[in-house]
């Protein structure tokens, strides 16, 4: 009875007691057939590969099988259970809604019902992928499903439920099929590989399933292509290359790389990578969510749940290390929340990784003396957070050592520091306090002897000063450590950039007259601000590069040229 066939449909489900994961269903049909309670529709919902359609037709010959009377298992061994198993039995009928979806299709249908079946007791119509039925068919439909002859059953299939009519859904006995959990599906991969001949570990199998999401269907084709590309023994690693790293190893990739906070830069530029390669981002982002969401679990204590093999589990364990809950949470709610067109350009992923790197670098400072002022309006500060807030405006350390002497503050007024006196009463004794100051002290060059060397050595300094500017107040993420200022004159300056994508940002003329105002602020008079794309490598050398990318800076000119000369005497 067994056909030469693919391993999917050489070795589907031949009777309940065959139906894997599904227990819940198959207790169900069976009390149905053993009491000859079956009904007259049924839909089947549930993901792709689950048996949805096998069970349709194990249903259909335990109904009309010669030698159990229409009740319980079949038998497998008569002309009407062997018929159906090969495909071939004229009484049971296969319709995909997908390609036959409308009226016509169903009026066609509709009037053949009412003949008689050939040789079994009832004539089956298998209806799959019910969703895609038009309107106008669905209306065709409902009348007869809700009263079809006594010879006729209906078997309704489909993965999308929210897209059934309620109405439809209403007059059939609706069953549920699950996601095949791990263990089933490794047991019954391991028992097809065993009837092939084949030498394959639980481990290696349960990389087919992961791959295969759920599905058996295509657990078992995966387990046929290993077979056709590994030969009958086939390695982890092996599995592992074919099915294993194609749906994790981007995205691991990518997590590990975000795990550093100052490798945005890299990860950018991985993420445009796979872009260039024909990288789908929208299968990018799912895959991300699957990594991050293993991260997740792992990092609550649940790992053990992923199923994972022990190898994968270490690997995920360590670079879970490198995260807290909260980081992974918001990662994959932005994830989640965001749609990705097949197709589209990367933008949207870019963008979470740039907000959660921004977000993370604003968790580390949370006490910067810049910082101070954000307080809420509404939520007056104490007494000692105003005499602290005093103190650190105008005897900050840590100000005087990063603003050069040659430069100054300008200092705000009085009327501008003060808001308004509140009265603090203690023992009868009133005391008046400066609430809150209403402007941040303002790093500011001397206009008339302004020069590119002045701006290049004061660059890190100027950046700063961009902390809070824009929308999300995160400008200053996009010059610092990725541009370098390259011309100034009486009406511009201009700034190179090492990559498009703060070139863009910056260009972009929602952000762009911000930044010219803030530069006006500090240099103290208009420039108009113009971006141009540089070659950092070109531009420095690939040994301070290097140093940049691991966190140096250029202090001024005269160092980064003793750099670049010690540079060309070790070169010759």
């Amino acid at each position: 009875m067994v056909q030469n066939n693919v391993f999917y449909r050489k070795w589907r489900p031949q009777s309940l007691h065959d139906l894997v994961g599904q227990d819940h269903v198959v207790s169900t049909l069976k009390a149905s057939l053993e009491q000859g309670r079956v009904a007259h529709a049924y839909l089947f919902v549930g993901p792709r590969g689950t048996g949805k359609t096998s069970t349709a037709r194990i249903l259909a010959k335990a109904i009309n099988c010669e030698n159990n009377d229409g009740k319980g298992e079949p038998c497998n061994q008569c002309s009407i259970c062997t018929q159906i198993g090969d495909g071939a039995f004229i009484d049971l009928h296969e319709i995909d809604a997908a390609s036959h979806r409308g009226v016509d299709d169903m009026r066609d249908l509709i009037s053949k019902l009412p003949t008689m079946p050939n040789v079994a007791r009832k004539k089956v119509y298998v209806i799959d992928e019910v969703h895609g039925l038009t309107n106008y068919a669905e209306e065709a439909l409902l009348k007869t499903l809700e009263e079809p002859p006594e010879h006729v059953i209906f078997i309704l299939a489909t993965t999308e439920e929210g897209s059934v009519r309620s109405t439809i859904a209403s007059r059939c006995q609706k069953l549920h099929f699950r996601k095949i959990g791990q263990t089933d599906a490794v047991s019954r991969l391991s028992f097809i590989a065993s009837q092939e001949n084949l030498t394959v570990s639980n481990d290696t199998l349960a990389v087919l399933v992961r791959a295969a999401e759920g599905s058996l269907r295509d657990a078992s084709n995966f387990l046929e292509n290993l077979m056709l590309n590994a030969g009958n023994k086939p390695s982890l690693e092996e599995a592992e290359n074919l099915f294993g790293t194609y749906w994790s190893a981007r995205a691991y990739s990518l997590l590990n790389l975000s795990s550093d906070e100052n490798s945005l830069q890299e990860v950018l530029l991985k993420v445009g990578e796979l872009y260039a390669q024909g990288v789908d981002m929208r299968q990018l982002q799912r895959e991300l969510i699957v990594e991050s969401r293993s991260l997740l679990l792992i990092k609550a204590g649940v790992g053990s749940t992923l199923g994972l093999t022990s190898d994968d589990l270490e690997l995920r364990q360590r670079l879970s290390l490198e995260f807290n809950l909260q980081y992974l949470s918001e990662f994959l709610r932005k994830l989640v929340a965001i749609d990705v067109k097949s197709g589209e350009s990367p933008l949207k992923l870019e963008l979470i990784f740039v907000d959660m790197n921004i977000g993370r670098e604003r968790a580390k400072t949370p006490n910067h003396p810049l910082e101070h002022n954000k307080t809420n309006s509404q939520d007056p500060p104490s007494v000692d957070q105003n005499l602290d807030m005093t103190t650190d405006l105008e005897h900050n350390p840590t100000l005087d050592d990063r603003i050069p002497k040659e430069k100054k503050f300008i200092e705000p007024k009085k009327e501008d520091l003060v808001d308004n006196l509140v009265n603090v009463t203690t023992n009868d004794d009133q005391v008046d306090v400066v609430p809150e100051t209403k402007a941040e002290p303002i790093f500011q060059m001397e206009s008339s002897s302004i020069s590119i060397d002045d701006i290049k050595s004061r660059w890190k300094v100027i950046v700063d000063q961009f902390k809070g500017v824009g929308t999300n107040g995160n400008i200053d993420a996009f010059l610092r450590s990725v541009s370098v200022p390259i011309d100034i004159d009486d009406e511009k300056i201009v700034i190179g950039f090492y990559h498009d994508f703060h070139k863009q940002k910056i260009e972009d003329p929602k952000y762009k007259p911000l930044v010219e105002k803030k530069l006006s602020e500090i240099l103290g008079r208009h420039y108009a601000l113009k971006c141009e794309k540089i070659d950092r490598e070109k531009s420095v050398g690939h040994l301070v590069k290097a140093a940049i990318d691991m966190g140096a800076e250029i202090v001024d000119e005269q160092s980064m040229k003793t750099i670049l000369e010690g540079e060309d005497d070790r070169s010759e």
